[in-house]
């Protein structure tokens, strides 16, 4: 079961950006987009949520919740950060992409439908 902690909001050991080694221009960035990107984690989860074992292409994903057209707005990297938490995981399909190649569909977990659920009772959708 989620606990107050949910994985959807982790803060990564190595600082706001994905690297130590990171120009300080990224570490600046990762720190503004801070407030943002738990909102844009559990948006994509709840796309995720709602597709069921059918799943979804990041894009997809980021269709689904309007963050597509947001340019500021890494849902790509949202996306793998809900695969490295193990909310989402790869379902063995792919799917045409809008550029027209073939992307990876995911699915939301067992362990996603949890922190879905302890996030919904948290936090509204509307």
């Amino acid at each position: 079961m989620a606990t107050d902690s949910l994985s959807l909001f982790p803060t990564p050991d190595t600082g706001p950006a994905s690297r130590n080694s990171d120009p300080a221009t990224s570490h600046q960035a990762a720190l503004d987009a801070q407030g943002r990107t738990p909102s844009q984690r559990l948006r994509l989860l709840s796309a995720y949520f709602w597709a069921g074992p059918i799943g979804l292409t990041d894009e997809e994903a980021a269709e689904h919740t309007g963050i597509i057209n947001n340019r500021r707005a890494c849902w790509w990297r949202r996306c793998s950060e809900l695969r490295a938490q193990g909310l989402i995981e790869n379902n063995g399909n792919t799917r045409l992409g809008d550029a027209g190649s073939e992307r990876v569909v995911c699915a939301i977990t067992g362990k996603g439908y949890e922190e879905f659920n302890a996030a919904s009772e948290k936090y509204s959708f509307s």
